[in-house]
């Protein structure tokens, strides 16, 4: 009996394109493969300087970018002439980190000049069977990850040599215009993840900063920012006095489980629905529209959650102090977040793979609070901030699991 070849054709392609995909051995779409393992500037009688060119290796190489943040090494004009000579890297070029991690992914960004260092490759294509763009997009196609780690050696740090990639194999177009047209969409499908991670990023850099001048230092009574109309000093008082701890309410019958793993950051972001008679121990504290709760256990992940729902029956874990606020909930929530709140419930933990802190402790820690007026308008302003921080959140979320579903579909 003869087994009855398959077009290799992707679900989803362009308009336009009806050419069956090819599966070829990637090595031999190279022209050359550019590895400098081992090398190090000692080795060549020489040493990194404090400035000049950037190293790009398997600390700065990260998934799809080249982190420039790093603290990388960087050579001067000699070190490059005799490191790079007659290996020099171009715009678009894609590297590979072959250990430490394996299998991240990036495009050389731009015209400058870059030092291709440890556990880093760079790869030179044959234009005409692959290009640069979409090179990019395969490697780093969770597929292609899977199939790359089944070829590794190493134990917890995975590595891939260029012997191992001899026997790897890809499906992809032999037409590359279709490739260009895979790469040019991938490529602004990032640029808009990238865009929509570096607002979310910057919002949340202004809530830090905010939390700081918006609140009194220590030994401080206003804060260097305040909203116009308000003077005085601010009240410092016990946390209790700002709400009313753990309120006791019975039970409905069924009800929305929060755990501990149900929020993030100030988002609740899963529950599940439990009976009365079958649900943990731990699911006590029912909520009431405006409840703020208290991540006690591992405090330092500041997952807190303000309630605003209407609904009556979400129950949370214990793993939670439950403050039923007497003024806005919104500018104790962020009151509660700040660094200095933080460090202090954290000065008061007992525990230290899992540090926590009591209801009856927690009550005890002492804030400053302004007028009623002044807190609710401190309070919207956060509330508001949060809002944006989520929206960018979630628009990220959206984008990620489009390009991953697209990955799934516009490739065999």
């Amino acid at each position: 009996m003869v087994e009855k070849a398959y077009p290799q054709v992707p679900e989803i392609r362009f308009r336009g394109f009806s050419k069956s995909w090819e599966e070829r051995e990637l090595l031999k779409q190279f022209t050359k493969i550019i590895d400098f393992r081992g090398r190090t500037p000692k080795k060549l009688g020489l040493d990194w300087s404090d400035k000049g060119y950037l190293a790009l290796s398997a600390v700065n190489v990260k998934d799809g970018h080249i982190d420039f943040a790093v603290d990388a090494h960087v050579g001067d004009d000699k070190l490059y002439d005799v490191w790079m000579k007659g290996n020099e890297l171009h715009k678009g070029q894609v590297l590979f980190t072959t250990e430490a991690p394996m299998g991240n992914v990036a495009q050389v960004p731009d015209d400058r000049m870059y030092i291709l260092s440890q556990r880093t490759i760079a790869f030179e294509v044959d234009e005409q069977a692959l290009l640069e763009d979409f090179l990019a997009v395969l490697l780093r196609a969770p597929f292609t990850f899977r199939r790359l780690s089944s070829l590794s050696s190493g134990g917890t740090a995975k590595g891939v040599s260029q012997r191992s990639l001899e026997s790897f194999t890809s499906v992809f177009p032999s037409d590359v215009e279709e490739q260009r047209e895979i790469g040019a969409y991938f490529k602004s499908l990032d640029r808009m993840i990238g865009l929509h991670q570096r607002k979310h990023d910057k919002l949340v850099t202004l809530k830090q900063a905010m939390l700081q001048k918006m609140f009194p230092q220590d030994g401080d009574t206003i804060p260097e920012i305040r909203f116009r109309g308000f003077m005085g000093d601010w009240e410092e008082k016990e946390l209790d006095a700002a709400g009313e701890f753990n309120p006791n309410a019975a039970l409905p019958e069924v009800f929305e489980y929060v755990d501990l793993e149900s929020v993030v950051g100030t988002q609740m972001v899963d529950h599940r629905t439990e009976s009365k008679n079958s649900a943990p121990s731990r699911a006590q504290r029912l909520a009431q529209k405006g409840d703020l709760f208290f991540q006690t256990v591992r405090p330092y992940q500041r997952n807190n959650y303000l309630f605003n729902l209407p609904r009556k029956d979400f129950v949370f874990s214990t793993g939670y102090t439950q403050i039923r606020p007497f003024n806005d909930g919104s500018f104790l929530l962020s009151a509660m977040q700040r660094n200095e709140f933080v460090k202090v419930v954290l000065d008061n933990c007992t525990g230290t793979s899992y540090p926590a802190i009591s209801s009856n402790g927690l009550a005890k820690i002492l804030i400053r609070t302004p007028s009623p007026l002044e807190q609710e308008k401190i309070g919207t302003y956060f509330r508001n901030m949060d809002k944006l921080i989520s929206k960018h959140a979630n628009q990220l979320e959206k984008l990620k699991n489009i390009k991953s579903a697209c990955l799934e579909k516009m490739f065999v």
